[in-house]
């Protein structure tokens, strides 16, 4: 159960401006059969106001808000749960596109989710809906085994080579636009919260990926760029994504640039920074030294010596097959582990691979 302070006035009360948008088009999306939250329904009055209750005001379904001004979720007539995406086109003049491409290309490779529906928001042509199935972030839950995170390296390389297949670079390419289906998740789970089970009775129940063969998402194409088949050279006016370390905007954003080894960076120094080092709220890994050197050289501050990403991707392709199963199957330690720590969570989970 999410925790807050346990007063009154920090209780979310009335809705911010990102979510008066939301409840404001709300009998708009419910007549395309997407249905909101109580939160975001015309009329809400908080659940924790209306009786006497021995319940906290966090503990009500309707207290959680969104998780970005920009996204909201919502459920179809059929009971599934759909995340809906505000886009400016004056603001992102290419996403709806490309976004509206790769959804058409039925390819194995292709790691980008499914677009669903495209709304046109009556009275504003500058705006649109999109409509992509639940996901969540791909590391929640934490990985459980070494192999749960070499098949997720192996499906964002992966999908980072379709991308430029596509002769599309992503551009901002990093822990926000990485995520992860909801398989592991067979009873589903509150969008909002995601700990929660959708009612928000408990705690959501969830299978290891090795049981559920979870599948990785790159999403968010608002920064992204497309080029003709015969385009050359690729250059482009830079941006600055999440990342901010790009070695080749150092000096700033004068010039122009080829994004396809900027986006080899943003992959190499995701997995540096998240898997290798650590990083905010997440401890650095261990067992993960097999494909250090590959990492550096995605990081390389010369982009003319960083690999293609058909390099990345059969370099790593290699370095998988060599791997024992012993070692697939082995905990991902977090380098924060003490010795004791680390040889009792080995022992029980090696008692649950051998079962």
């Amino acid at each position: 159960m999410p925790r807050y302070p346990d007063s009154a006035k920090d209780a979310p009360v009335t809705l911010d401006e990102a979510e008066v948008f939301w409840r404001d088009l709300q009998p708009f999306l419910q007549e395309r059969g997407y249905q909101l939250r109580r939160r975001y329904r015309p009329g809400w009055v908080p659940a924790w106001t209306q009786r006497k209750t021995s319940l906290y005001w966090w503990e009500f379904e309707d207290s959680v808000k969104a998780r970005h001004p920009s996204v909201m979720d919502a459920k179809c007539a059929d009971g599934s749960t759909v995340i809906l995406k505000r886009v400016r086109n004056s603001e992102h003049p290419v996403e709806v596109e490309i976004t509206q491409y790769l959804s058409s290309v039925a390819d194995k490779k292709n790691h980008s989710p499914q677009l669903k529906d495209v709304l046109i928001v009556p009275d504003d042509e500058d705006l649109r809906i999109l409509v992509f199935p639940l996901l969540r972030r791909f590391d929640d839950p934490e990985f459980d085994t070494i192999g749960e995170a070499v098949d997720f390296f192996r499906q964002i390389f992966e999908g980072t080579q379709f991308l430029h297949h596509q002769h599309i670079a992503h551009r901002d390419l990093g822990i926000l636009n990485i995520m992860m289906d909801t398989s592991m998740f067979p009873e589903g789970f509150h969008p909002a919260a995601p700990s929660m089970t959708r009612d928000f009775k408990g705690k959501a129940k969830y299978k290891t990926r090795s049981q559920s063969s979870s599948r990785y998402y790159i999403i968010d194409f608002g920064l992204s760029i497309r080029y003709e088949d015969t385009e050359k050279p690729t250059l482009a006016d830079p941006v600055r994504g999440q990342d901010k370390t790009v070695p080749e905007f150092a000096d700033g954003l004068d010039g122009t640039y080829d994004p396809f080894p900027t986006d080899v960076y943003y992959l190499g120094n995701f997995v540096r920074e998240h898997f290798f080092e650590g990083k905010d709220d997440v401890s650095a890994k261990r067992g993960l030294d097999f494909m250090q050197d590959l990492v550096e050289e995605m990081c390389s501050t010369d982009p003319l010596a960083r690999p293609l990403i058909d390099n990345v991707v059969e370099r790593f392709e290699i370095l998988r097959r060599a791997l024992p199963v012993s070692t697939l199957k082995a905990r991902l330690r977090s380098k924060k582990e003490g010795v004791l720590k680390a040889v009792s969570l080995d022992v029980a989970h090696w008692s649950k691979q051998l079962r």
